[in-house]
């Protein structure tokens, strides 16, 4: 059965449809015990096709979250907070992931947890990142999205013996009838910058680049990733969903994500690296390294980046090292493709692929400690790499490079947050970085920055 809205003329029987079938499922939980030991209620129907973007710029709601694949397989929307699972609840991640496994263990596989951690959890944050923490993971109170070529808008209640359920449940038909189905959307905004600031300004960052290429010809370090944040003023505060529309109509193959943690404060991006996606026990993940500008010419592309040998050189430092953190957590592993070319809208990648059997005790933590940070996001080797990264980086990476995406309980997906932004109200701080290896150019490693952040500068006025 489809339940349909096909505009805002009939919102009104489209939403009487959900909140009778919502009242007889929390009537029946609130009379069969039994069901209590679910720690997710979730409440789950097929709709009328409706675009997830649309309806989450739409709602009125401080916490939103926006996810789709680089396949375009799966788009998903959710507002609202049914659970979470926060750095202010659990000391470390392991316990935090824990407790995200037992609370999931007896709902069904749609049932997700989107969220992600910063990219050192050693270090304390700074202030612009502190409202996401070391980690944060969310499931939504109401969600929009599309799989299969289908749509569903589920509803999230977090149950337990201690909550009252019929109040809990109450509630949530109060916040659903606020929510607009119109598949209508407003006119985007533009962002106007009104200042740029470059940390650090391109002749440090050439210096900077100069020394690191000299060390690591005196040094035992093949490779270090280094990152530069530059800081974009607008004239008033910044839409983050309109801003990530806009940079999806630019960019192909990629990873679109954003966590509004309220109006003024967001992040987001789209990635072209995939960290992880599990299924079962069989995990796929790949090896991404080496960039150069793309345009029209595709053969000719492919032969300068294949035969460059600074990009060859940086991406068999991270082919090897996935190679070995996935032997690390797998009974048997494949290599897909060894070296392929990932074409952008604005630049291509060198990268390989690789498909493994999990060891049955591997567990999400275990596998996102074990493959981040990747040397594409870090280098190698990795001892002491971290202390010579900080005398060069002179700011909070915060989320930036980091695994972001979701977990289910028997399957998750996380991408690498590159090509990412932060929101902080007029605020835009773009993050961008780049391998350096023995033979790095300085000037063209700017160059290579400035083209990574151009799907961004490219939306904005």
């Amino acid at each position: 059965m489809t339940l349909r809205v096909s505009d805002k003329i009939n919102q009104g029987d489209f939403k009487h449809s959900i909140l009778q079938k919502f009242r007889e499922k929390i009537k029946k939980i609130t009379l069969n015990s039994g069901i209590l030991d679910n720690k997710i209620i979730r409440l789950e129907f097929e709709i009328d096709k409706l675009n997830p973007m649309t309806w989450l710029i739409n709602q009125q709601n401080h916490l939103k979250i926006y996810w789709a694949d680089r396949e375009n397989k799966f788009e998903f929307a959710g507002i609202g907070k049914a659970d979470e699972i926060s750095y202010q609840e659990f000391s470390n991640l392991e316990s935090a992931f824990d407790t995200l496994k037992q609370r999931i263990k007896s709902s069904d596989n749609n049932l997700k947890y989107f969220g992600g951690i910063a990219f050192d959890q050693t270090v304390k944050l700074e202030k612009s990142w502190k409202k996401f923490g070391k980690f944060y993971f969310i499931i939504p109170q109401f969600e929009v999205y599309n799989d299969s070529e289908k749509t569903f808008l589920a509803i999230n209640i977090r149950n337990d013996r201690n909550i009252d359920f019929k109040g809990i449940g109450s509630n949530a038909l109060n916040q659903f009838k606020k929510i607009n189905f119109s598949k209508s959307g407003e006119k985007l905004q533009e962002i106007k910058i009104v200042n740029r600031t470059d940390l650090p300004e391109k002749e440090t960052w050439i210096y900077n680049i100069d020394s690191v290429v000299k060390k690591i010809k005196k040094s035992d370090i093949k490779k270090i990733v280094l990152a530069r944040k530059t800081l974009l003023e607008s004239r008033e505060s910044i839409n983050s969903l309109h801003l990530l529309k806009k940079l999806k109509k630019v960019n192909k193959h990629t990873y679109d994500f954003c966590l509004q943690i309220d109006n003024d404060v967001s992040f987001l991006g789209c990635s072209p690296e995939r960290l992880f996606k599990k299924i079962g026990r069989q995990i796929l993940s790949e090896a991404l390294a080496g960039s150069m500008p793309y345009n029209s010419n595709k053969r000719k592309n492919r032969s300068l980046l294949l035969t460059s040998e600074k990009d060859i050189e940086e991406h068999r430092y991270v082919f090897n090292e996935m190679y070995k953190k996935l032997l690390s957590l797998c009974e048997e592993i494949k290599i897909l493709s060894k070296k392929d070319v990932l074409n952008l809208s604005y630049v291509q990648h060198i990268y390989s692929k690789f498909e493994g059997l999990l060891k049955p005790s591997k567990q999400i933590s275990k596998i996102i400690s074990t493959l981040h940070p990747t040397p594409a996001v870090f280098g190698l080797p990795v001892k002491n790499l971290t202390k010579e990264m900080r005398k060069y980086e002179r700011f909070d990476r915060g989320w930036y490079a980091a695994p972001l995406g979701w977990v289910s309980k028997e399957d998750a997906e996380f991408t690498v947050s590159i090509r990412s932004g932060l929101i902080n109200g007029k605020i835009l701080s773009l993050f961008s970085g780049a391998g350096i290896v023995k033979c790095s150019i300085p000037r063209l490693e700017w160059e290579e920055i400035e083209n990574k952040i151009n799907h961004f500068l490219k939306v904005l006025k």
